[in-house]
């Protein structure tokens, strides 16, 4: 019994002294190494920081996304990129092949970039960052239904979901571009969303009745399409149960559907603040029990809505500038771009988090399972990231030494699994360390064999 409670003593001395202050256990996770200096604590909640702007030439920006430290711009006949170093920018620029094109969205899944494109369909392209330059190469093009009008793009697992805005038509393609398929909508493409086995669509035009529609990604059957906004919807972001929808309305830019039962999805309320613009892009962030909407919203430049509250959803502030119509939020870095006509915006994420609420969260959000563990032959090593982030999924032993890497670099947000073999190591404790950009997560092993 003894000699138990000293090596669980020593384990955590060791590990907790190498690797950072043990937080405490959560729901069987221990949590460790949050760094302060990421965690974005100040005192005023959903109010963004304003940190640094960088102009680009040329015209018909359309949507930006962003994995730390690259921010990438769909920007009509080319792509456009910045280069941040903690509050500032100091390296841009652009990449123009193809030419002729009218890009409309964008999407990054690990090191590939896609934009949907109005003439010329599906842009692939690969980055091998170096330093402050992205390395984007021109992998090749998909215009296999370019003639519907590419638009809203998502990507999951090994498929690229294309809401159309001509002929209606929600399209997907394979990420190696060797076959499409196409379904009718009920109104023309806007953008789409998948979370798990759903794919959310909105539809309509500006200034014309639209809805939401959700379709099963396994063979695309269409399920509830009777939710009519009361303007254009523009974008849309789902989170766990509820669809948050962008709509082409001053007062009422951001309407909230829940999508918990997909045959029957129902209206929940809006926001009712004119804060001059249309909604244009939307992203959620969690803060413990508070959700922030972070909205693009035209000439009424970035607004963050507090959605955990009962509607109409209020405006908790607002910087006004012109032309916002793309955004995107690097969550491991904590902060926010929004691109405006010819001007790449970044700000400092300032949600007011504690240091225990921030452990709930990574709790939640990067889940790490073992099973079985204890183990004699091997154990099945899951983690769940919420977003793309720099990953690190190693195995040291009670001395801390690292024994084996299992993951490492820049993943996109999805569920991973690794094998833990018995013949690889001797019995003993260890401890499986996920080390993410905003802290990590630990969790104890025993080999018994």
């Amino acid at each position: 019994m003894m000699r138990r409670v000293f090596e669980k003593s020593l384990a955590c001395f060791l590990f907790c002294g190498l690797f950072g202050m043990r937080l405490g256990n959560f729901n069987g996770v221990e949590i460790v190494v949050i760094e302060p200096s990421r965690l974005g604590i100040l005192a005023e909640p959903g109010v963004p920081t304003p940190l640094d702007s960088v102009v680009f030439t040329g015209s018909g920006y359309a949507d930006v996304v962003a994995q730390d430290p690259f921010v990438f711009v769909a920007a009509g006949a080319t792509m456009k990129w910045a280069h941040y170093d903690g509050e500032s920018f100091d390296n841009s620029g652009s990449y123009d092949p193809p030419t002729g094109g009218n890009a409309k969205d964008i999407f990054i899944a690990g090191n590939t970039i896609y934009m949907s494109d109005r003439d010329l369909g599906i842009l692939k392209y690969t980055y091998s960052p170096s330093g402050s330059v992205p390395g984007l190469s021109f992998v090749g093009a998909y215009d296999g239904f370019v003639a519907f009008k590419p638009k809203g793009i998502f990507v999951h697992e090994d498929r690229i979901f294309v809401a159309c805005d001509d002929s209606s038509k929600l399209c997907v393609v394979d990420t190696a571009f060797t076959s499409h398929n196409c379904v009718d909508l009920p109104n023309r493409g806007q953008a789409v969303f998948v979370k798990d086995t759903l794919a959310y669509v909105v539809y309509g035009t500006s200034g014309t009745n639209g809805g939401i529609v959700a379709f099963t990604i396994s063979d695309l059957t269409m399920l509830d399409t009777t939710r009519v906004t009361d303007a254009g919807p523009t974008n849309l972001w789902v989170e766990g149960s509820t669809a948050y929808v962008t709509i082409n309305s001053a007062a009422r830019f951001l309407k909230v559907f829940d999508v918990s039962n997909p045959m029957d999805i129902r209206y929940v309320g809006r926001t009712d603040v004119n804060v001059g613009g249309g909604g244009r892009d939307v992203e959620v962030i969690s803060n413990a029990d508070t959700l922030w909407g972070y909205v693009a919203c035209g000439d009424g430049g970035l607004a963050v809505v507090n959605l955990s509250v009962s509607p109409p959803f209020p405006v908790r502030s607002n910087i006004a500038f012109t032309g916002a119509v793309g955004l995107g939020i690097e969550q491991g870095a904590r902060r926010v771009f929004v691109i405006s006509e010819d001007t790449l915006r970044m700000f400092h994420d300032s949600l007011s988090l504690s240091v225990n609420e921030e452990s709930k969260l990574v709790a939640q959000g990067f889940d790490l399972i073992l099973y079985p563990n204890p183990f004699n032959v091997s154990s099945r090593v899951s983690f769940e990231l919420p977003f793309a982030t720099k990953v690190d999924l190693s195995i040291f032993d009670i001395l801390g030494r690292k024994i084996k890497t299992f993951a490492s670099g820049i993943l996109p947000r999805g569920s991973y699994s690794f094998t833990l073999a018995a013949n690889e190591l001797s019995s003993g404790i260890y401890f499986m360390r996920l080390q993410t950009e905003i802290g990590s997560i630990s969790k104890r092993v025993l080999l018994m064999k």
